[in-house]
């Protein structure tokens, strides 16, 4: 099924870049099956960022441990801030060509990312992929969901993407986008709201005339446990609802025009509200916005993402945070009795109707307020990325810096140690092949500390590149300076081992000398002794002789 394509630019004949983000709040039981599920993947993506968005369990101390075996995973933590603001932390943190979202308690099917790609690149107008989907308990065992099946089945009967939310929201979870990254910078980001914020990016897509395609192939696990977001309040999301489906007509009915296809069109949606009991609440805020003057040169851009908030804020819907949800259906109803109570007076006083105006124009004022403030929170936004990039550099550059004068230093300590054990090895064979042992270790050792250095080296640029909170990022530093001290004092202990052992050579060789010498005397004294005793042993022998020859020549 697809939509209107878009103006979408072609998919590159190179590789299409995908970045997978994951959204962490209180997951720690699952987050290992969903990044599992990723690891899995046939085609892996280039970048892998998680945030945990102020969770009370132990999911940041997990996915800390998680790093250190995976290191290509970048990932921060904050205070609670919701999910609209962690998915768009995230997405602006993003290099990749495409996004894709996984909510920290869902699961990939190993194909996912691959179908998703090949669907871009044999459609290079696509702008967003979803899927079918499975469902699976706490346990991880897949259930039937016979909402769902009905739902999917709503929209292939239909075949029309807009009508098919409005009965049920198929897609489900924002686990289920394959979203082009710079589709963001035109149509806007997650807007504030708790329950419906994946609902009206899709309505606003549509309303962008963005290219949808859904692959009708089961590609993603949806886990159904009690900390669902979508059990929470079902009064509180019906609220989200209606409004973002007000706002889908409103608009649409600007682009479109009355003409006789919108309204049979709009027949079609008034039915489908009917059977949910949403269409009173619709048609209530539906008179909201047009009370208000349309803006004549608003488009589906970052325009139309501030009218939105605005007219959220005209309607006491405050920055949707978990902290402040609870008011949610309480200040909406306290407005609608309030813009009754409004039009029954002024039906009785005309008088009234100064005072009316003069309530629109402050609201007018408020929904002002409220877009500046949207525009301040963005240029913030804007400012911390560029001073997390700025730091990020600098402990980057002062890693590498650290990296290059430990691995000269241990070149320069593995030069002296290979010309003393080479000097050292003249003296003795069985010294010589102990010594290039040690020389063979000593490289070894430097080669796998220059490897050390260039992991250690690529992993500072992973983190540093996510880091925003000042203190996890100078902990991190601070851990590094302590592995680099240790690895300096073990070093240390090599060569002082080294010099025990060179020491004890020495000292053997002195031995040995000494030795030598003492038997060089003893040698001399025996040859002395025995020179002493043949000359006693040649006189005695001779002494007859020449007294025989001298009585000999006495005779003659």
């Amino acid at each position: 099924m697809q939509l209107d394509p878009g103006t979408a630019p072609p998919i590159p004949d190179t590789a299409v870049r995908v970045s997978v983000i994951i959204p962490l709040y209180n997951h720690e039981k699952y987050i290992d099956a969903a990044l599992d599920s990723i690891f899995a993947q046939r085609v892996r993506p280039d970048e892998i960022i998680v945030i945990d968005d102020g969770s009370v369990d132990a999911s940041a101390a997990k996915l800390r441990r998680i790093c250190q075996e995976h290191p290509e995973i970048i990932f921060w933590s904050w205070p609670n801030q919701g999910a609209h603001h962690t998915l768009n932390a995230a997405i602006l943190r993003a290099t990749g060509d495409f996004v894709a979202i996984l909510n920290s308690d869902d699961s990939y099917h190993p194909g996912r990312l691959a179908a998703c790609l090949a669907a871009v690149k044999a459609d290079p107008s696509i702008d967003v992929v979803a899927t079918a989907m499975t469902f699976i308990d706490d346990q991880g065992h897949e259930v039937a969901n016979p909402w769902y099946d009905s739902a999917l089945g709503f929209f292939k009967q239909e075949g029309n993407l807009s009508l098919g939310l409005f009965n049920a929201n198929f897609l489900v979870t924002t686990s289920n986008l394959f979203i082009r990254r710079s589709v963001f910078d035109t149509i806007g980001y997650f807007s504030p709201l708790r329950y419906a914020h994946d609902l009206e990016l899709c309505l606003r897509l549509i309303l962008g005339r963005r290219h949808i395609h859904f692959l009708d192939r089961p590609l993603l696990s949806y886990r159904l446990h009690q900390t669902n977001t979508i059990a929470e309040n079902k009064a509180r999301e019906d609220v989200e609802r209606a409004a973002v489906f007000a706002f889908f007509l409103f608009r649409l009915e600007r682009q479109e025009g009355l003409s006789e296809t919108w309204h049979a069109w709009l027949e079609r949606y008034i039915t489908v509200l009917e059977q949910q009991e949403l269409l009173k609440l619709v048609e209530d805020f539906l008179g909201l916005l047009k009370g208000r003057p349309p803006q004549a040169d608003a488009t589906v851009t970052g325009s139309l993402r501030m009218e939105f908030l605005g007219f959220l804020s005209q309607l006491g819907v405050d920055w949707v945070t978990p902290g402040s949800d609870d008011v949610l259906l309480t200040r909406f109803v306290e407005a609608r009795k309030g813009v009754l109570r409004r039009q029954r007076r002024a039906r009785r006083d005309p008088n009234f109707v100064a005072q009316l105006q003069a309530d629109n124009k402050w609201l007018r004022e408020q929904r002002d307020a409220w877009e500046k403030s949207a525009r301040d929170q963005e240029g913030l936004a804007k400012s911390l990325t560029q001073a997390l990039e700025d730091q990020a550099r600098r402990s980057t550059q002062t890693l590498e810096d650290h990296a290059k004068q430990s691995t000269q230093a241990l070149e320069e300590q593995a030069a002296w140690f290979a010309k003393t054990l080479e000097e050292q090895a003249v003296a003795s064979t069985e010294a010589l092949q102990e010594m290039r042992t040690s020389n063979s270790w000593l490289l070894e050792q430097r080669d796998a500390w220059e490897k050390s250095a260039r992991d250690q080296e690529e992993l500072a640029k992973s983190l540093a590149l996510a880091l925003e909170d000042a203190r996890a990022g100078n902990a991190w530093l601070e851990s590094q300076r302590l592995a680099w001290e240790q690895v300096a004092s073990e070093q240390g202990r090599n060569i002082a081992e080294m010099n025990s052992r060179l020491q004890h050579f020495a000292e053997s060789v002195a031995a040995l000398e000494s030795q030598r010498t003492e038997r060089e005397r003893y040698i001399a004294e025996l040859i002395a002794e025995r020179s002493q005793l043949l000359n006693s042993l040649s006189w005695k022998i001779t002494k007859p002789l020449r007294d025989v020859r001298r009585r000999l020549v006495t005779r003659r």
